[in-house]
């Protein structure tokens, strides 16, 4: 990773090609009902040059 973790930071990728419309790939391949969603805590604010944002 050459970023910060943060919002929409890429964890995971995979490329292949489908014959399938979108929809029914991700279906297909990733729509398993065992997938883990969440949302990250706010990012801290750097603006002042200290993690703690005083």
């Amino acid at each position: 990773m050459f970023d910060e973790w943060g919002h929409g930071a890429e964890v995971y990728s995979l490329m292949r090609d489908s014959d399938l419309p979108a929809g029914a790939y991700l279906t297909r391949f990733f729509d398993t009902g065992d997938e883990r969603q969440g949302t990250l805590p706010a990012a801290p604010d750097r603006s002042s040059g200290r993690v703690d944002g005083s």
